[in-house]
């Protein structure tokens, strides 16, 4: 009887330390991806606060979907040092050298900017 009341109260000992592990397991699990979670949006927030900076940094100018005339003012205005501005029409050839001091306006078929304009 005695040898049964032993193992009783190891298979109670064991049951009790598996729940505590299964717990500690989930509870680890969770946290890791809060903080997954956590540092992801972080990084969401500070990416679009420095949006317009590194914008800048990169010589990126916001005109999708403005004529050329405007594209060219909106370049003009955040780059007023710029050496050459040019509005390329579609499939026109231009050469792959990178220049920083030039900013093309790449255009389509109606005469909008295609996409925001790019110092090189």
């Amino acid at each position: 009887e005695r040898k049964g009341f032993a193992m009783g109260a190891d298979a109670g000992v064991r049951r009790v330390a598996y729940v505590l592990c299964t717990v500690t397991v989930v509870a680890l699990l969770i946290a890791a991806v809060a903080a997954a979670l956590g540092a992801a949006r972080a990084r969401s927030l500070s990416a679009r606060r420095d949006e317009g900076a590194m914008r800048e940094m990169e010589g990126e100018f916001p005109v999708r979907g403005l004529s050329c005339a405007a594209a060219k003012e909106v370049v003009l205005k955040s780059f007023p040092e710029v050496a050459r501005l040019d509005c390329v029409q579609p499939n026109s050839p231009v050469t792959r050298d990178y220049r920083l001091d030039r900013v093309r306006i790449f255009l389509d078929n109606r005469g909008l900017a295609d996409a925001d304009a790019r110092r090189g």
